[in-house]
C-alpha cells in the first residue's frame, strides 16, 4: 500500500543558534544532464567500503614504516614525547594522503552535485556523510539540510532501505553532530521520515520525541512529535500488506493436483464399446446382434 499523505508546500528548514527555524534558498537551478551524469559517475562509489579500505591502507603503511622513523628519532637524540609526535604527525599525513588518493575523484563529485537544487541528489549525499573528509561532509550536510525538506511520499524511491538505516543511525546519536549545523540536519531528516520513512524509524523517532539523545534539543523533540503520527500510519500500513500476503499464501497450494468436482464414470480398456442402432419401435439396439 502506498503511504498517502498530504504533500504541503513546506520549505526547507535551517536552525540558528537560538533554535529558530529559517528557510533556505537553492544554491543552483538544476541542469538536468549535469546531475544525470553525476548521479551515474556516484553510482559506481563506494563510501563505506572507500573509508574501510583507506584505515586499512594507512594502517598498514604506518605499520611498516613506524618502527624505521621511531628509530631515526631515538638515534638523533630526541626524547619520547618529541620521537611520538614526530611519529603520529607522519601517520596523520600519510592517512590523508591515502584517503586522498582513493576518495578523492569521488568526494569532488560529491562536491559538485551537493550545488544543485535536485531531490534525486539526497541518496548519494547520505552516502557522501560517509567520507573522513570535513569539506565534503561539510557541503553533503548543507546539501542535504536543503533537499531532505522537499521530499515527498511520491519519492520515496529515491532512498533505498541502507540510506533510511544511515538515517535512523544518525538520529540515535546520543549527542548532536556538531553545531551549528547539527540541529537543521536532524529537522530535515525528520521532516523527509514524515513523507519517505517507515517503521523501521520509529524507536529512534519515539526516543526523540520523549527528550532523550538530540531530542534534548527542543525543536528536534517537537519535530520527532509531529514525525511519529506518520510513521506509525505507515507501520499500520506494511502491518496490513503482510496480513493480506499470509491470507493469500495460505490459500494456495502449489503442490496440489486438481481434480473433478464430480465423480466421473471409469472406463475400463479391457472392454470395447459397442455402437448402437435404433430399432423398429424407436429403440437403440445394439449393432451387433447377440449370439
Amino acid at each position: 500500500m502506498e503511504q498517502q499523505f498530504k504533500e504541503a508546500e513546506t520549505p526547507p528548514v535551517l536552525v540558528n543558534r537560538n533554535n529558530e527555524v529559517a528557510a533556505s534558498k537553492p544554491v543552483t537551478r538544476p541542469d538536468q544532464q549535469k546531475v544525470e551524469d553525476l548521479l551515474e559517475a556516484l553510482k559506481r562509489a563506494k563510501p563505506k567500503w572507500k573509508t574501510r579500505c583507506t584505515s586499512v591502507v594507512s594502517a598498514g603503511v604506518n605499520a611498516m614504516i613506524a618502527p624505521t622513523v621511531w628509530a631515526s628519532c631515538t638515534a638523533h637524540g630526541m626524547g619520547f614525547c618529541v620521537s611520538a609526535l614526530v611519529t603520529t604527525g607522519i601517520y596523520a599525513g600519510l592517512a590523508s594522503a591515502v584517503e586522498r588518493a582513493i576518495t578523492g575523484r569521488d568526494r569532488r563529485l560529491a562536491k559538485q552535485l551537493a550545488q544543485y537544487d535536485d531531490k534525486r541528489a539526497v541518496g548519494p549525499l547520505l552516502e557522501a556523510l560517509r567520507y573522513d573528509n570535513s569539506s565534503t561532509v561539510n557541503a553533503a550536510t548543507v546539501a542535504l539540510i536543503r533537499l531532505l525538506p522537499q521530499l515527498r511520499a511520491s519519492d520515496r524511491h529515491l532512498l533505498t532501505a541502507e540510506h533510511r538505516s544511515f538515517m535512523n543511525g544518525l538520529l540515535g546519536a546520543s549527542v548532536l553532530l556538531g553545531p551549528p549545523k547539527a540541529p537543521a540536519l536532524i529537522l530535515a531528516m525528520l521532516k523527509a521520515l514524515g513523507q519517505v520513512g517507515d517503521s523501521g524509524a520509529i524507536g529512534v523517532v519515539e526516543k526523540l520525541a520523549n527528550g532523550g539523545g538530540t531530542g534534548k534539543n527542543p525543536a528536534v523533540q517537537q519535530a520527532a512529535v509531529e514525525c511519529l503520527p506518520f510513521l506509525e500510519e505507515v507501520a499500520r500500513q506494511e502491518e496490513a500488506h503482510r496480513i493480506l500476503l499470509r491470507a493469500s499464501a495460505s490459500n494456495a497450494f502449489p503442490g496440489a493436483l486438481l481434480r473433478p468436482a464430480t465423480d466421473a464414470p471409469e472406463h475400463h480398456a479391457d472392454q470395447l464399446l459397442r455402437a448402437q442402432m435404433p430399432n423398429a419401435e424407436g429403440r437403440s439396439s445394439d449393432f451387433f446382434p447377440s449370439n
